[in-house]
């Protein structure tokens, strides 16, 4: 309570009740945190990243790759997956098919 006060805040007693959204109809999905990326490599529709998290082969993802233009979003699918190590971290090398035939997923 002090330090909210200290920092110039009443009460932040409200916003876990606050509904931020809501949903008409369930959906079904996974939600996965974000994170950054190492591009190694860039060939056409095929990338290859150095990632800190494993993912399965086939799995189904969206890149983010901020350009000179702004956010590109786009689908992409793990085909290959191995580890490596940089320094004293452990690496997840992952090869990524980008998905052309999309609308954009932006």
């Amino acid at each position: 309570s002090h330090l909210l006060y200290l920092l110039g805040m009443r009460s932040l007693s409200d916003r876990r009740r606050t509904q931020r959204y809501i949903l008409g109809t369930p959906l079904t999905g996974e939600v996965m945190p974000m994170h950054d990326v190492v591009i190694e490599r860039l060939d056409g529709s095929r990338v290859t990243v150095l990632s800190p998290s494993a993912h399965d082969i086939d799995q189904e993802l969206t890149i983010h790759v901020a350009t000179s233009a702004g956010l590109e979003s786009h689908r992409a699918k793990v085909t290959s997956s191995a580890t490596t190590s940089s320094g004293s971290a452990l690496l997840y090398r992952l090869e990524l098919a980008i998905d052309e035939d999309e609308d954009g997923a932006q």
